[in-house]
């Protein structure tokens, strides 16, 4: 596709994609598009870029610290 929501249609068209693979060197598609696809909200959590929020919202699920994910998911902490 040559536009990002190009590559949305076609997701869309077929069944739930287990997977997604992006091949760009385009940092800002590339942003946009693991913003956009991703299942159930997580994908914006696992994937770059690791901002300040997302590494705390990690240290915390990965602690079992449900506090901790609700106060960075908030930025709270």
């Amino acid at each position: 596709v040559n536009k990002l929501e190009e590559s949305f249609d076609f997701i869309n068209e077929g069944t739930k994609p287990l997977a997604a693979y992006l091949f760009t060197n385009d940092n800002k598609f590339k942003e946009e598009f693991v913003k956009n696809v991703s299942a159930g909200g997580d994908g914006s959590i696992r994937y770059p870029p690791y901002t300040d929020t997302k590494q705390k919202t990690m240290k915390a699920l990965v602690a079992g610290d449900v506090t901790g994910v609700v106060r960075a998911l908030f930025g709270w902490s």
